[in-house]
């Protein structure tokens, strides 16, 4: 007999208390980021890696907070009863990554905010692969499950990143 799976139930209100306090985490990390580099800003080395930087580790902690939770709205039980088709959620999702990383490009870039053709040229490559690898996501969500939809596309990021940083960059791999 196979093993049932137990998940919570939430009611409305807690799922909105959960995304809004993600919400505020996400802010809070994104402005300390923002003041650790008003404040104690560390020119990158010529070379290595410098470990000992604060910003690095908060950015760093940022990220894995940010991209590892934004994906739990997905399962909510008003997305699930909506049927919402993934690219209608791409839609949405798309829409409020550009309009807050407008106003964080405006608020933490000392020139304000820059377009020209490289810029406008790199935000059209990172957005084309940023919605693709949305929708696949939605798909591997819906179909897979969050555990084994994430863990699969987590893993592809980790060796894509890799492969991109040996054969593209040129960055040369140490062992310990």
């Amino acid at each position: 007999e196979a093993a049932s799976i137990v998940t919570p139930e939430f009611s409305v209100r807690q799922l909105w208390a959960l995304a809004m306090v993600v919400f505020g985490l996400d802010v809070v990390l994104v402005a300390l980021t923002i003041v650790f580099d008003s404040f104690y800003h560390v020119d990158p080395p010529s070379q290595g890696i410098d470990t000992s930087a604060a910003i690095g580790w908060i950015g760093v902690c940022g990220a894995v907070f940010a991209f590892g939770s934004y994906g739990i709205l997905i399962k909510t039980p008003a997305v699930q009863e909506s049927n919402c088709d993934c690219m209608v959620w791409q839609c949405y999702v798309s829409f409020a990554v550009a309009t807050l990383s407008m106003v964080i490009w405006g608020v933490a870039s000392s020139d304000g905010l820059t377009l020209n053709g490289g810029s406008l040229a790199m935000g059209l490559l990172f957005a084309t692969l940023w919605c693709v690898g949305q929708v696949l996501s939605f798909c591997a969500v819906q179909n897979a499950g969050y555990a084994v939809g994430y863990a699969i596309w987590v893993g592809v990021t980790i060796c894509t990143s890799f492969a991109l940083d040996v054969l593209a960059f040129e960055s040369p791999v140490r062992y310990p």
